[in-house]
């Protein structure tokens, strides 16, 4: 009994999933695992934006509230890995001050947190987003590679 196979298209393959990994895992705007960690801070942001004190009338820095400039931000991203942070933009940093509490001048302690509230609350649909963007971002990748001849 003779038992054989034969593979057929192991280059093309090979190069292809080459360009797979270069292409979801390069670091720089709109990559794909950017988008997907950008996505899920959206989802923690929201929330901490909902949850975050508001000053009474006008904006008292700029011409927004500092709950609205809550938003994640790219910090670290590399081959393979993309990190962001969720919080205020810079002109606004003293919303970080609600967020672990501060003593008033009136000597009572203020504390009013959001960002920890809206990351435990919001923690799997953030994930679950991520994943959504990726898988999107695969398809894509899937659609795009299967027009082109090697």
């Amino acid at each position: 009994m003779k038992l054989s196979a034969q593979v057929t298209g192991g280059r093309e393959l090979g190069a292809r999933l080459i360009g797979l990994g270069r292409a979801m895992s390069r670091p720089g705007p709109q990559q794909p695992l950017e988008e997907a960690v950008l996505a899920g801070g959206r989802i923690v942001a929201g929330r901490a934006q909902e949850l975050a004190p508001r000053s009474v009338g006008a904006p008292s820095v700029g011409n927004v509230h500092a709950a609205d400039t809550i938003m994640p931000r790219i910090t670290a991203s590399r081959n393979g890995y993309a990190e962001a942070h969720i919080g205020p933009g810079r002109r606004h940093f003293y919303l970080m001050f609600w967020e672990i509490g501060f003593e008033g001048r009136d000597g009572m302690v203020r504390k009013q947190p959001h960002l920890q509230p809206a990351l435990e609350e919001k923690s799997r649909a953030a994930a679950n987003e991520m994943g959504r963007v990726w898988r999107q971002a695969l398809n894509d990748y899937v659609r795009r590679a299967s027009g082109r001849t090697a």
